[in-house]
């Protein structure tokens, strides 16, 4: 006679079975769940540092560097070299943000001044956010890391400072209100490119200096790099930020020929537009 159902034996052997495949699939699934996170978190890193840098670009690209346009064509007609004693020298202005009558040198009103860890510049990236201020697209802009609170955790972390200014003052490094763009910065590095070699240097500086091709000159093109690390996990994004309007040799540009020894205009590195942020392989 046959007999049905399934022995103990058999039984046992079925639930070993599940259980087995019940643990793997657990296992799996912890697993998959750990990636998507590590995943969600390189993709929020990444956005955040490709915005960051999407913001410093802008302020690049939009650098504003004023120039006397009649104190350089009286120059140029009088056939006297830039920065001789008969040069002709840009009247100061008077600012009211210091004391009464205070005269500025132009040339500190609009400056650039950059190394390795920071950068300041004047730019017209500046949006009124209040109706009927009395404010212009005019800004001083500041790049840094400073330490701060971690605003997840208030946790001590180094972040990425963007400080501004609607008011040029001639002091590119003071006052500002400053906003923390990202957290979690290890590194953040500029390079600078400029005068007729176009040769990458670290510092840039239009002031207080004797250099002859930095003095009073922008440069043409800075790069951005930036490495955050969260968890044991780094992003570098990197980018090269073109400015658009230097405004070196001005009359050179405007004529499209070198006058006085002043070369004509060069190309702007980059293009009409800028390359976007380009990801440095790291390990993780």
């Amino acid at each position: 006679m046959n007999s049905k159902g399934f022995t103990l034996l058999e039984i046992l052997i079925a639930v070993t079975i599940l259980a087995i495949i019940s643990t793997l699939t657990a296992i799996n699934i912890n697993k998959s769940v750990k990636f998507k996170s590590k995943i969600e978190q390189d993709l929020d890193d990444y956005s955040s540092v490709r915005d960051a840098l999407i913001i410093i670009t802008h302020d690049v690209n939009t650098a504003f560097h004023w120039v006397d346009i009649n104190a350089e064509l009286k120059r140029e007609l009088s056939g006297t070299p830039a920065g001789s004693p008969g040069a002709a020298t840009p009247p100061p202005v008077t600012t009211n943000s210091g004391p009464p009558g205070e005269l500025i040198p132009i040339e500190k009103l609009t400056s650039f001044e950059g190394e390795t860890d920071f950068l300041y510049l004047t730019t017209l990236s500046h949006v009124r956010t209040i109706m009927d201020t009395k404010e212009s697209d005019q800004a001083k802009i500041g790049y840094y890391i400073k330490g701060v609170k971690s605003l997840h955790g208030h946790q001590d972390t180094k972040a990425l400072i963007r400080s501004e200014s609607p008011i040029l003052d001639g002091e590119s490094k003071k006052g500002g209100i400053e906003t923390v763009l990202l957290e979690n910065v290890k590194t953040l590095k500029f390079r600078y490119m400029g005068g007729d070699d176009k040769e990458w240097v670290d510092k840039w500086t239009t002031i207080n200096t004797d250099d002859s091709v930095q003095k009073n000159n922008f440069p043409d093109a800075v790069e951005i790099s930036i490495t955050t690390e969260r968890k044991g996990r780094e992003i570098s994004l990197s980018t090269i930020a073109a400015i658009h309007s230097p405004n070196n040799n001005l009359l050179s540009n405007l004529t499209g020929n070198g006058t006085s020894g002043s070369p004509g205009p060069s190309p702007t590195p980059g293009g009409a537009g800028t390359p976007p942020p380009t990801p440095i392989p790291t390990g993780h």
